[in-house]
């Protein structure tokens, strides 16, 4: 969970965001990326990251209904896809 503060021309946008990324992600990483992810939401090129929580979460699944069957899960389907693979995260 974070804080950003993005400022615009009319003034500072503020909100709190979750994020999910793998469990060993560094704390560099998670805030780049929710810079990343910020800038984009609000239109702003400076917004500021303020760590909140740190937290693991499991998710059961209880019901599934049947739009999930019509779901492709093999795609990259954000984004904001933290890709620990790509080269230009490597100084992150």
């Amino acid at each position: 969970m974070y804080k950003y503060s993005c400022p615009r021309w009319y003034g500072t946008e503020n909100d709190i965001k979750h994020i999910v990324v793998p469990e060993n992600t560094t704390e560099n990483r998670v805030i780049h990326q929710a810079k990343n992810i910020s800038n984009h939401i609000t239109g702003s090129k400076s917004c500021h990251i303020r760590l909140i929580q740190k937290y693991h979460m499991l998710i059961k699944p209880t019901k599934s209904y049947p739009s999930l069957t019509q779901m492709t899960f093999n795609e990259d389907n954000s984004i904001f896809i933290l890709n620990e693979n790509k080269n230009n995260n490597k100084n992150i």
